[in-house]
């Protein structure tokens, strides 16, 4: 599955610093996502910025909470993975 993330550098922000757009699949099915079947779901950790991916809304609006805080951290995960890495950096 390949998964993707954007993230704003800074709360201030209007525009992304890293956008995905429409690129990746739906964490909840694995499929590609489309324009026609989009939502992006904001995850913020503290004040430094913020963090959003896309999965299909139909996938989305069919989840349980359970299932959708899984989704969530996973993402936690894969961005904890890149924070470490020094491939996301937001500000201090």
């Amino acid at each position: 599955m390949d998964l993707k993330f954007g993230y704003f550098t800074d709360p201030t922000q209007r525009v992304a610093s890293y956008d995905p757009d429409v690129q990746g699949d739906c964490a909840f099915c694995g499929k590609p996502i489309t324009e026609e079947n989009l939502r992006t779901i904001s995850i913020m950790r503290d004040a430094r910025g913020s963090y959003f991916y896309r999965v299909h809304r139909s996938c989305h609006i069919s989840s349980s909470e359970p299932q959708r805080l899984a989704v969530d951290n996973n993402f936690w995960v894969l961005i904890d993975f890149h924070e470490k890495a020094g491939t996301v950096q937001l500000n201090a």
